[in-house]
C-alpha cells in the first residue's frame, strides 16, 4: 500500500497471499466430413453442428459474416439423421421401426400374416383326419407356433435378409405359406445391395412353390382355394396365382427401392451444395484474412520507415545536444530524459509493429510498479502530481489488467498537462480482487483569460481510453464536473492468463 499526496510517487507495496486467474482459450472450428453412400446402404454422413470461421486480425466483413451463419445454421439435409432427430416413441418401439409409420404398417400386417398360416395348417391338419378330434398335436403345435412367427415383420427394415430368409425357409421346412416371406420381401429391396435381393428373391420363389406344391398334393377338397360343391384351381390356375403374389411384391420392393433411391441422391445432392456453399464462406473469410494481413504488414513498414526513423533522429539530436559544448546541466538532465522518452517510445512502438504484423502481443509487460514509476517521472518533469495509489495482492493482477491502468493514467495526465498546462493533476487509484481497480484523474479547468493556448490535439484520447476500458470487461466516463475535469474508470480484477508466466 502506498499513500501520496502533493509528494513524489513511490512504487506501491503489495501483499504475498498468491493467486491464480484463468482465461478460457478461444473455441476451434469444429471439424466436418461428409460421406457419399454406396448402391443399396444407408447414407452415412455427419454435419457440423456449428461453424466458427477462422481467427481474424481485425472484424470480419457482414456480408461474410451473415453467410457463414446461414450455412451453419441450415446444414440439415433433407433426410434428418437419424442419431440426430426426435425419438418418436419409447426406446424399444423406436429399435423396433425407425419410423411411426413402419410401425403401424407392421402392426397391420401382422394379422394377415397369422391368418394366412392358420388357414394353411387348418387346411392340412384337416386333410389327414377324419373328424376335428383327430388332428395330431404336431398340427396343433404348429397352430400355436402361428402366435410367434408373424412378429419378425416388425423387424423387416431392422434386419432384411435374415427375416425374409427366415420366413422363407419355414413353408419349405413346415406346412405354412408364403405370405409372410412375400410382405417382408420389399424391405430387402429398400436398403440392401443386389446379391441379396436376388438371393433373398429366389427364397422367396422358392417358399411359394414348396407352399403351392404342398396345397396342390392334397386331395381337393381340402385345399385352399375348394370351394363347397368340390372344385378348386388347377395346377395352371395356381402358378397363376404364385407368379401374380411375386409380381407384386418384386414391384412394390422395386418402388420402394426408387423412392429411397431418390431419397438418398437428393440427401447428397443437397448436403453436396450445403459444402460449397460453406467452402466459399471459409473461402471468403480466408481471402479477408489475407488481404487484412496484407494490409496491416504494408502499414507496419510505413510505420516503422516513418516514425522510427523520426524516434532515432530525437535520440541522435538529444545526444548531441547533451554532449555539446556549453551544455549547461539543466541542458544534460533534459536531453537525458528525451533520450529515454524516445528509447521507451522505440520499444514501445517495436511491440505496436509485432503486434499489427502477427497478432501476437508484443506489448512490453508492464505492472503497478511501472506505473509508480511513471507517476515519478512526470513529476520530474516538472508536472504537479498528488497521487493516492492503494493496491492490494498487485501481483496477482493480470497483465491486461496493469496495462490497461497504466494506459488510462498515461494518457489522462498528457490530456491534464495539454489542456491545462502547470495546474495539479490528481490521480487516485484503488485496487483489490474482491472490488477491482477504481481510477479517478482530476485537473482543475484552466481560467479562459489567463490560460494560454490549449495545444491542439487529435481528439481519440478519450474514445481510445474508453475502448481500453471495454475491452478490459470494465467502463470509463470523462467530462467536466464542479470547474474540474475528470477522468473514472472501473476495471474488474483479471488474473494473469494461461501464457503469462
Amino acid at each position: 500500500m502506498s499513500h501520496h499526496s502533493g509528494g513524489p510517487a513511490r512504487p506501491p507495496s503489495y501483499g504475498s497471499t498468491p493467486a491464480h486467474g484463468t482465461r478460457p482459450s478461444p473455441g476451434t472450428p469444429q471439424p466436418y466430413s461428409t460421406a457419399a453412400p454406396s448402391p443399396g446402404t444407408h447414407l452415412p454422413y455427419t454435419t457440423p453442428s456449428s461453424y466458427s470461421p477462422p481467427p481474424l486480425y481485425g472484424s470480419v466483413p457482414q456480408p461474410v459474416q451473415r453467410a457463414a451463419a446461414r450455412v451453419a445454421s441450415d446444414l440439415t439435409p433433407g433426410l434428418p439423421d437419424p442419431a440426430s432427430r426426435k425419438p418418436w416413441g419409447p426406446a424399444w418401439l423406436v429399435w423396433l421401426s425407425p419410423t411411426r409409420w413402419h410401425f403401424i404398417r407392421g402392426l397391420l400386417l401382422l394379422p394377415l400374416c397369422w391368418f394366412s398360416s392358420m388357414v394353411a395348417i387348418a387346411f392340412h391338419a384337416l386333410a389327414d383326419v377324419e373328424k376335428p378330434e383327430d388332428i395330431s398335436p404336431v398340427y396343433v403345435g404348429l397352430a400355436l407356433l402361428t402366435v410367434v412367427t408373424p412378429w419378425p415383420v416388425l423387424l423387416r427394415h431392422r434386419y432384411p435378409v435374415a427375416v425374409v430368409l427366415g420366413a422363407a425357409a419355414l413353408p419349405v421346412l413346415f406346412p405354412y405359406d408364403a405370405v409372410t416371406a412375400l410382405v417382408c420381401l420389399p424391405a430387402l429391396y429398400t436398403s440392401r445391395r443386389i446379391r441379396w435381393i436376388l438371393a433373398g428373391t429366389a427364397a422367396v420363389v422358392v417358399s411359394v412353390t414348396a407352399a403351392i406344391a404342398r396345397d396342390l398334393a392334397l386331395p381337393d377338397s381340402d385345399q385352399v382355394f375348394a370351394t363347397s360343391d368340390g372344385e378348386t384351381l388347377n395346377a395352371a390356375g395356381y402358378v397363376a396365382v404364385g407368379v401374380f403374389a411375386l409380381v407384386v411384391a418384386v414391384g412394390a420392393g422395386l418402388i420402394c427401392r426408387a423412392i429411397a433411391a431418390d431419397r438418398r441422391t437428393a440427401v447428397v445432392i443437397d448436403h453436396a451444395a450445403q459444402n460449397a456453399e460453406l467452402h466459399t464462406a471459409r473461402n471468403a473469410v480466408m481471402q479477408d484474412r489475407l488481404s487484412r494481413t496484407e494490409e496491416r504488414e504494408a502499414i507496419a513498414r510505413e510505420v516503422h520507415d516513418t516514425i522510427a526513423h523520426s524516434l532515432s533522429q530525437i535520440a541522435l539530436q538529444a545526444s548531441a545536444l547533451e554532449s555539446g559544448p556549453g551544455a549547461t546541466p539543466e541542458v544534460q538532465e533534459a536531453t537525458a530524459r528525451i533520450r529515454a522518452a524516445a528509447r521507451r517510445a522505440g520499444t514501445e512502438l517495436r511491440g505496436v509493429l509485432t503486434t499489427l504484423r502477427t497478432g501476437a502481443d508484443g506489448h512490453t509487460a508492464v505492472s503497478f510498479d511501472d506505473l509508480a514509476r511513471l507517476l515519478l517521472d512526470l513529476r520530474d518533469q516538472g508536472t504537479r502530481i498528488n497521487s493516492t495509489v492503494f493496491v492490494s495482492e498487485g501481483h496477482t493482477a493480470g497483465t491486461t489488467l496493469t496495462r490497461a491502468c497504466y494506459r488510462i493514467v498515461q494518457e489522462s495526465v498528457t490530456n491534464a498537462i495539454k489542456h491545462a498546462p502547470g495546474l495539479p493533476v490528481d490521480i487516485v487509484l484503488r485496487g483489490a480482487p474482491a472490488t477491482g481497480v477504481t481510477i479517478t484523474v482530476t485537473n482543475p479547468l484552466p481560467d479562459d483569460a489567463a490560460a494560454p493556448p490549449a495545444v491542439t490535439g487529435t481528439g481519440s484520447g478519450i474514445p481510445g481510453m474508453t475502448e481500453r476500458a471495454r475491452l478490459a470487461s470494465g467502463s470509463l466516463t470523462a467530462g467536466p464536473a464542479r470547474r474540474q475535469f475528470q477522468v473514472e474508470a472501473h476495471l474488474p480484477w483479471t488474473g494473469p492468463s494461461a501464457d503469462e508466466p
